[in-house]
């Protein structure tokens, strides 16, 4: 008897949630009441105004 691979291929909506009630692609989700976002590390990029360099004093 033979293993079938499986193919983790989750709907665009379950592949984005921590819980492990994943549905397949073909699965047309239009919203899930259990959905659960996976949390997100946002990145902050701070911008400072340029200041011209002082002159060393020798």
């Amino acid at each position: 008897m033979q293993k079938r691979a499986i193919i983790q291929e989750y709907n665009k909506i379950c592949a984005k949630c921590t819980r492990k009630c994943k549905q397949r692609k073909e699965v047309h989700l239009i919203s899930c009441p259990r959905y659960n976002p996976k949390p997100v590390q946002l990145e902050i990029k701070l911008i400072f105004p340029k200041t011209p360099r002082k002159k060393a004093s020798s």
